[in-house]
C-alpha cells in the first residue's frame, strides 16, 4: 500500500473501561497532555479528553497505537482532531 493510501485509511478506535478504574484505548496517535487529573489522547480524526483523579499511565505504545491507564475515571469528552487547547482555555471551562 503506498503512503498516500495508508494516510487516508482511518482506524476505528476502541475504548474499554473496567469499573471506572482501568482504561485501554486503541488507535492512539499521541498523548500531548498527561497528569494525575487528565489525559488528552489524539486519535485519527478526534481528540479524547479523559478526566479523573489519581490517573496513572500504565502503558503507552505509539507504534501499536495503544494506551493503558488506571485511576478513578470521571469523564470523557471528544473534540475535533488537531484541536489544541491552551492551559488557560481548559482551566476556564
Amino acid at each position: 500500500m503506498d503512503n498516500e493510501v495508508q494516510k487516508s485509511v482511518k482506524r476505528t478506535h476502541i475504548l474499554h473501561m473496567e469499573n471506572n478504574r482501568k482504561l485501554t484505548v486503541s488507535s492512539v496517535k499521541s498523548v500531548p497532555v498527561f497528569n494525575d487529573k487528565e489525559i488528552i489522547i489524539e486519535l485519527d480524526e478526534r481528540t479524547l479528553a479523559v478526566s479523573g483523579t489519581g490517573i496513572a499511565l500504565e502503558a503507552l505504545d505509539l507504534d501499536a497505537g495503544t494506551l493503558a491507564a488506571s485511576g478513578n475515571f470521571l469523564g470523557f469528552r471528544y473534540g475535533r482532531g488537531g484541536e489544541k487547547q491552551g492551559l488557560l482555555k481548559r482551566l476556564l471551562k
